[in-house]
């Protein structure tokens, strides 16, 4: 994708805009910070209008989006030959935690002509496996957003805006071996923006009768501290669970809830996969892993690789001409560590 304006509108050759319809989108999405984009009701000639929904979630077919969230989703992907492009772009919207929404008056007129196309493809676009463009999206994302019912917003709290104003308020829980040092590098960081607490989840499971308390506790401390951000280290089973992420993000909808796996091997478990489901976006530390995630129907990625820990400064240098140093947990795990 080459748009690199603040707003991409995605559009047919075929279509006609009804009246003001491209600016009350665009007025729309600057005063609605969490809206991803504006679907447009689609008028076809001699048809009924309709827009268009996949299992419950708006979709866009034409209208209105914000440019660097297209780029984020990566627009239509390459996946599919002709249609369901779209449809996985808006899934993908819906699950980052941003809305598509609709509104009056703002529409267009579909003309739909008969072209080479339109006529070869008449008749396997309606039903979820007589296209293979529709097999595919299907099979790719029945089950991968909770019900619409259960869906929760992104918590937009203007998060740069108070990391600039330092005011961002940051909450990390934190796996911690008591025979290894307490690192304190990310939580400095988070401090320069604002109010910062780093929480060694290991000590309140011993301190608070055991992973059963260490719910009720993160449950209390987010209420109490009314973050920004949670960062949580729930890699596997006996930490913070997915069921008191799924409550904490219904009962605190202006908390973003990120969930950082880290180097975990061997390979994904059911664990991880629900527990990227349930929150706004998975920190990934190992590339190699974005496609397991993507198999179970997890797209809310981000890469975060394990970088510099000052407690690690001194270590000493790589014998390689490079020089090279990983100040990360030296973990023996991480992919790429034996190249350094």
């Amino acid at each position: 994708m080459v748009a690199d304006g603040g707003f991409t509108l995605v559009a047919n050759d075929d279509i006609e805009y009804e009246g003001d319809s491209i600016q009350r989108a665009y007025e729309h999405l600057v005063n609605h910070p969490a809206s991803g984009g504006v679907a447009f009701i689609n008028k076809p000639i001699g048809k009924v209008e309709y827009l268009s929904y996949i299992f419950g979630y708006l979709m866009i077919q034409v209208g209105l989006v914000r440019t660097w969230l297209v780029k984020l989703v990566g627009g239509w992907g390459t996946d599919y030959r002709t249609y369901a492009g779209d449809a996985e772009m808006s899934m993908k919207i819906w699950q980052l935690g941003f809305t598509i929404d609709k509104l009056d008056r703002c529409s267009i007129i579909d003309r739909q002509p008969q072209d080479a196309l339109r006529i070869a493809n008449e008749g396997q676009v309606d039903r979820d496996n007589d296209h293979p463009d529709n097999a595919k999206f299907y099979a790719k994302w029945r089950g991968a957003l909770l019900d619409y019912k259960g869906w929760t917003p992104l918590a937009w709290s203007g998060i740069k805006e108070k990391a600039l104003r330092k005011q961002l308020r940051t909450l990390r829980f934190k796996i911690h071996i008591e025979s290894s040092p307490i690192r304190t590098g990310m939580i400095e960081a988070f401090q320069k923006f604002g109010p910062a607490e780093q929480i060694d989840q290991d000590k309140i499971i011993r301190d608070y009768g055991g992973v059963a308390g260490l719910q009720v506790y993160a449950n209390n401390m987010v209420k109490e501290f009314a973050p920004d951000i949670v960062m949580l280290q729930s890699q596997g089973e006996g930490y913070i669970n997915v069921a008191t992420v799924r409550h904490m993000r219904r009962a605190y909808r202006n908390t973003l809830f990120l969930n950082f796996h880290g180097d975990v091997r061997p390979r994904l478990s059911d664990f991880n996969i629900e527990m990227a489901k349930a929150v706004h976006l998975s920190l990934i530390a190992s590339p190699d892993l974005f496609a397991e995630y993507q198999n179970g129907g997890v797209f809310n990625l981000a890469y975060w690789p394990i970088a510099y820990d000052p407690e690690f400064e001194n270590a000493t240098r790589s014998n390689k001409p490079e020089g090279i140093v990983f100040l990360g947990n030296h973990s023996r795990r991480f992919p790429l560590s034996a190249m350094w």
